[in-house]
């Protein structure tokens, strides 16, 4: 089938002779596809921009999608745009206010303004890199230290390296077309710990132009520390631990995935490599999706994910699940504080058992996650059966998943869902009720209050709970989270 968008007539005709660029969501809201005037063609008398090739999935039939168009000459007609001819090499810029207070940067920078090519032991402190049509600093380095630095105004990702023994403190990054730190290191294979900490930074107003899989802290490999950062205002993901045996501690995330809804303010998933992470005290709140009807998740561990412990976060407004448990086993979450769900609170589904969507990648041995470990981890080797044994899921089962065989790759179990608190004045159940069906998995002691329990200051965003709350009568043993240290700067 023909893919197009439909066009006015006015619209058909107008654009018709332009070089027209199209970045919208034809298929999936979290893939954003962009199309050079290549891929498109203006069909003036049928009144349609017809799609000439598809994106990363198929495009079935009239896309729906929402989307704009840009660089056309025929548009430009308010403040603050401009349009590109690439044939003249001309600029056209239509000025927002008094071009003579205006300053215009134009950069033809087309790579990183600096690539470090296995550089070690280097210091970048106080600069301010700004104006690149890619990133700032990429490339490969071993004890590394970037702090107190600005990045901004790049159309790329601001911070893209493979490391080892690293710090990235105190830096601002904001104003992106793509992403803000994109970091590589440590090994899952031999449980090498990349050894580099990101904290104390300011991330925010990212993926501009790329808005989405433009992550704010994106993480790859073994062993990362992510703490006391502030990462706001981005249309997708804010934390992507796509990592093992990490720390992911006293962030404070707020208003992302703002364009997107099948995603989370913290996201991982679809493998079982990435085990042994701690996410624990973080602030997420304001979780939603300003452009589609969708609804992002708060904490989300995706197909299968499992060994991931989520201990004493607190999270608030968040519209989709809060806390998105994909199946999966060892997983643990609890201790946590849940406040005005837009879905669940919890979620813990079983995705992979039987006819389940995910069912395919965990099918022993074709399916991905059984590759994965085979081929690039080697869970057969005497470190992972030492460090991970929970990778070794007892029963290669090449039928369907049962939830009577809790050593069944599909089957969610082991999993601890307890001691978890939720404030909502509208809903009463806090967990997915059939986590209880499978075997070695508990769900105990989570509790609903529809008044305060207890808050130091709920409404002006203190959601520590005060000494004589009745959360410590009403269960013991509810360990306290001081919402005072969460942040940069604590």
């Amino acid at each position: 089938q023909t893919t197009y968008v439909s066009l006015t007539d006015e619209q058909a005709q107008r654009w018709a002779d332009e070089k027209i660029r199209y970045y919208g969501y034809p298929v999936y809201d979290w893939d954003g596809v962009n199309f050079g005037d290549s891929a498109l063609k203006v069909d003036r008398e049928d009144r349609r921009l017809v799609f000439l090739r598809e994106g990363n999935y198929p495009i079935n039939g009239v896309s729906a999608s929402t989307y704009y168009v840009y660089n056309l000459l025929s548009e430009l007609d308010s403040p603050g745009e401009y349009y590109w001819d690439t044939d003249a090499g001309m600029l056209y810029y239509y000025p927002d206010g008094d071009i003579n207070e205006k300053k215009i940067s134009f950069s033809q920078v087309a790579e990183d303004l600096i690539y470090l090519g296995n550089t070690n032991y280097m210091s970048f402190e106080g600069i301010t890199f700004q104006n690149g049509r890619s990133g700032a600093i990429g490339g490969e380095s071993s004890h590394l230290r970037i702090e107190g630095c600005t990045f901004r105004d790049f159309g790329g990702c601001a911070v893209k390296l493979e490391l080892s023994d690293a710090l990235i403190s105190g830096c601002r990054i904001y104003n992106m077309g793509g992403a803000g730190l994109k970091l590589t290191g440590g090994s899952e294979k031999d449980l090498t710990a990349a050894g580099v900490t990101v904290t104390d930074n300011f991330i925010h107003d990212l993926a501009q132009t790329y808005t989405t899989s433009n992550i704010g802290i994106d993480i790859l490999g073994y062993g990362f520390t992510v703490s006391h950062n502030e990462v706001c205002r981005c249309p997708d993901t804010a934390i992507a631990f796509n990592a093992g045996g990490s720390l992911i501690e006293y962030n404070y995330i707020h208003d992302v995935c703002m364009e997107t809804g099948d995603a989370g303010a913290m996201y991982t998933g679809r493998t079982w490599a990435w085990n042994g992470n701690v996410i624990r005290y973080n602030l997420i709140e304001n979780i939603r999706n300003t452009v589609f009807n969708n609804k992002p998740n708060g904490i989300y561990l995706d197909d299968d994910l499992s060994g991931q412990t989520i201990y004493g976060n607190i999270l608030v407004n968040v519209a989709g699940n809060s806390v998105l448990v994909g199946g999966g086993k060892h997983n643990r979450v609890t201790n946590n504080i849940i406040a005005n769900p837009g879905s669940m609170a919890i979620l813990f589904d079983e995705r992979s058992i039987g006819d389940g969507f995910a069912h395919e990648h965990i099918v022993y041995p074709e399916g991905s996650m059984w590759r994965e470990l085979t081929e690039k981890i080697g869970y057969l080797s005497d470190i992972q059966r030492f460090a991970v044994p929970e990778n070794l899921l007892l029963l290669e089962n090449t039928g369907l998943s049962s939830a009577l065989l809790p050593d069944d790759p599909g089957t969610p179990a082991y999993t601890v869902i307890s001691g978890n608190i939720l404030f909502c004045s509208y809903r009463d159940d806090i967990v997915w009720d059939d986590v209880t069906v499978y075997l070695h998995s508990v769900c105990s002691s989570n509790l609903t209050y529809d008044s305060d329990p207890g808050f130091k200051d709920f409404d002006g965003g203190n959601y520590s709970l005060r000494e004589d709350s009745r959360v410590y009568r009403d269960l013991p043993g509810f360990a306290r989270i001081d919402s005072s240290k969460i942040g940069i700067g604590k």
